[in-house]
């Protein structure tokens, strides 16, 4: 062995030495740091245990920011959200390391409002059929510019919209995308209430839905050709329009971004013709199921109009009987007029004054339980029925927009009524001039006069008979399964009840009823002290039968036009089982009369949130997003929410959304204006042309005459000037003999009330009664 390989071995086994050495004392310093790297460790956990961390790399937890959601949807505002925490966090004996400050608490709002349209347009994608439902209201006396039928369809296509564009471009590329064309596709029914503009929108939505049908079945069929056949049937499309704007030279000479917005056009156009004639080849039954879009009214308002429909029928049953009705209810100058005015005075007073248990439950309502809690006698009358009856009494809310609260109030006024008077009187007796003021002196005498508690009494047995009855059967604890398709029995039901009680009102009146036998659903009255008073009083009250009556007619028609719906071989009624459950919908909207609702209160507890935070916070609270989010969400899409909602706080919706607005105000008030003009020119015209004529004075005059129909308006124009008399509209009066009718009763009018005639050429002015002779002519005003 040489003395080169010796020594070769030697420094390998120095080297060997070496790392070993190193090792070596590596493992010393780490047997001596052992000790103090478990206690961190231990302390670490210990720290993590005993302290609650809000962030991480300065960023909130998720935990933490579903833990904010949470408590908002608890209602606990935005700036208390840290305050919460740190309290609960400090009652576990956790101390919070860091904050959550209130903007960020609003961005977790927003990143949930990003989340709930996800899942909508997940839900969408997923789902076999689709319902709608929606209301409207105003909000410190604005209207959203999305109020007309097609501004309205043209908000939730720019909603449905937005949202499977936010879906495809998050998630697009690792789940199946989501066409918007589907939802209309897939839309069954519809449940709203019965206006206009509702009606309508189910027209637009139906037309919606079979343009997309037509459109995806053409669409389909052409992706479905060979790729030269589709390049061939483009072209020779696009060519014809080319051909048709002037050539190719005009073509290109297009911007890229129209002839892109012809080339789609074309196509819709396209996919549109040949999706017509694909459906043409369809079965009858298979082309009615494309087609199909159900539409249902809300079963509480179809309850709410049958009474307004039934209180009209009603007030207008004692003119027919030729009676006197109910009392006037004269505000404070009116009731001054009516005392010591002229007679033309008390005509008008009358005119202008309402009466009537609807009123008398109104001005009740302002009394006992005003909406403002700084008016009304809502504390004195809780201490007063205390004493007397030992519990305390609420009355109705009729001075809010409440569901049955008149009727109900009728009920509470008929069953409590000589407590209230005593209540007046003590309230009169308390001040210090010993008087009611007007409000109370009306409601004081109105409890007393037998005609207006005729009107409450059939108020409180409609809603004691049928109403309450109905709305158990709709709003039953089982609603939530309850198919308001299958419900045009109950309410053919209802409807044969109240032609029962027209034809026999004894069914509800007569001596041997009963609370079960007088009810719809022949069951106990709610409120059975409500039949007792009734069964007490009746014998007292001027024509109840016939007022009863009445009203169950006015009811019973509204009550048909309301349910048209489900009438007998209509769309409804025709649907199969399987078909009812595809539009499964609601009996009420009660979900969007809640929600708007909750947006007043809550908008007046927050008047400086925005739209679209109570939308974000409403929307995911109502579906359930926080559930979905902890389910579906991984950390990566918790993350794309994060910038998801950071960009959408960037684009500044709610300013743009006010500058929207304040276009649409300043649009409707100069289309306003011009309306204001043409109806001024055409007022001025009209008053131009009565100065050129000479009134006809009698009804023999008239009679000899024998004007024509133009003459006869003019005429009629020229009377309508006439205090205490009411001409009917134009419209109203179609005929000629109608309006021959209007003109003779408006002359005699005249006459009875002494008038006299002015001269051509002069403007009659009624403001002082003319009981002299026709040279009084201070009372006449030169037109020129």
């Amino acid at each position: 062995m040489t003395v080169e390989t010796l020594q070769t071995k030697l420094e390998k086994s120095n080297e060997a030495n070496t790392i070993l050495c190193k090792k070596n004392h590596a493992l010393d310093m780490h047997l001596s740091h052992s000790q103090g790297q478990q206690e961190r460790a231990v302390a670490k956990v210990r720290d993590e245990a005993l302290n609650l961390e809000l962030k991480e790399k300065g960023v909130v937890k998720d935990r933490i920011r579903n833990a904010a959601i949470r408590l908002l949807h608890l209602g606990v505002p935005t700036e208390n959200v840290n305050s919460v925490i740190e309290c609960v966090a400090e009652v576990a004996g956790m101390p919070v390391k860091e904050s959550m400050s209130s903007w960020t608490v609003r961005h977790v709002i927003k990143e949930g409002g990003v989340a709930v349209q996800l899942q909508i347009a997940e839900a969408v994608k997923e789902s076999n059929s689709i319902t709608l439902s929606g209301d409207g209201t105003t909000h410190k006396n604005v209207n959203s510019t999305n109020h007309t039928a097609q501004k309205q369809l043209e908000g939730l296509q720019d909603q449905i919209s937005s949202i499977c564009v936010m879906y495809n471009e998050m998630v697009g590329s690792s789940h199946e995308k989501v066409d918007a064309r589907s939802f209309p596709l897939k839309l069954q029914g519809i449940c709203t209430d019965h206006a206009a503009d509702q009606k309508l929108l189910v027209e637009l939505l139906k037309d919606w839905k079979i343009k997309t049908d037509r459109e995806v079945r053409g669409d389909e069929k052409l992706l479905s050709l060979p790729p030269e056949q589709f390049k061939a049937v483009l072209s020779m499309a696009y060519k014809a329009d080319i051909e048709a704007m002037g050539g190719l030279d005009t073509w290109n000479a297009l911007p890229e971004s129209e002839q892109s917005s012809c080339k789609t056009g074309k196509y819709q156009e396209l996919c549109l013709k040949l999706g017509q004639e694909i459906f043409k080849r369809l079965k009858p039954e298979e082309q009615e199921d494309s087609d199909r879009l159900v539409r249902v009214g809300c079963c509480m308002h179809k309850e709410l109009n049958s009474i307004k429909g039934g209180t009209a029928e009603m007030q207008t049953a004692w003119d027919k009987l030729g009676l006197e009705g109910p009392m006037k209810y004269f505000n404070k100058d009116n009731s001054a007029t009516f005392q010591v005015g002229d007679g033309v005075s008390k005509t008008r007073a009358a005119d202008a004054s309402q009466s009537g248990a609807i009123k008398l439950t109104s001005l009740a309502g302002s009394l006992f339980n005003h909406k403002d809690d700084k008016k009304g006698h809502q504390g004195s009358l809780v201490i007063f029925f205390e004493g007397k009856l030992g519990h305390s009494v609420r009355f109705q809310d009729t001075s809010n927009t409440r569901y049955q609260s008149h009727c109900e109030a009728a009920a509470e006024l008929l069953v409590h009524r000589e407590i209230y008077l005593a209540f007046l009187e003590e309230i009169k007796e308390k001040k210090e001039n010993c008087t009611l003021n007007n409000m109370e002196l009306n409601v004081y005498q109105d409890l007393q006069d037998l005609p207006t508690l005729s009107e409450l009494t059939v108020l409180a047995l409609f809603a004691n008979t049928v109403s309450h009855p109905y709305m158990c059967r709709i709003r039953s604890p089982d609603q939530q399964t309850t198919n308001a398709l299958d419900l045009g029995p109950l309410h053919s039901e209802v409807l044969s009840f109240m032609q029962c009680i027209i034809e026999d009102p004894d069914i509800i009146l007569g001596e041997a009823v009963t609370e079960e036998s007088a009810s719809f659903d022949k069951k106990v009255w709610d409120q059975s002290e409500v039949f007792s008073s009734i069964m007490e009083l009746k014998k007292t009250l001027p024509y109840l039968w016939e007022l009863l009556v009445a009203f169950f007619a006015g009811a019973a028609v509204t009550w048909k036009r309301f349910t048209s719906e489900y009438e007998t071989g209509g769309v409804i009624e025709k649907l199969s089982l399987e078909k009812r459950l595809q539009a499964w919908m609601l009996s009420t909207n009660d979900i969007n009369e809640g929600a708007l609702g909750s947006y007043r209160v809550t908008m007046r507890q927050a008047p400086n949130m925005t739209e679209e935070t109570y939308n974000a916070s409403t929307m995911s609270k109502m579906n359930g997003t926080l559930t979905w989010m902890e389910e579906t969400c991984t950390p990566k899409d918790r993350a794309s929410l994060h910038r998801k909602a950071r960009e959408i706080d960037e684009q500044h919706l709610e300013k743009k959304r006010q500058k929207i607005q304040a276009e649409y105000n300043a649009e409707v008030v100069c289309k306003k204006r011009e309306q204001d003009a043409v109806k001024k020119a055409k007022k001025d015209a009209t008053t131009a042309k009565i100065l050129t004529i000479i009134p006809i004075k009698t009804v023999e005059e008239l009679e000899k005459k024998k004007p024509i129909v133009s003459e006869l308006d003019i005429q009629l124009d020229w009377y309508r000037q006439v205090p205490g008399h009411s001409i009917p509209k134009k419209s109203v009066l179609g005929r000629k003999q109608l309006k021959i009718e209007a003109l003779k009763s408006v002359i005699e009018h005249f006459k009875m009330q002494g008038f006299f005639y002015p001269g051509q050429g002069q403007v009659p002015d009624f403001s002082m009664v003319k009981n002299g002779t026709a040279d009084k002519v201070e009372g006449c005003s030169n037109g020129n």
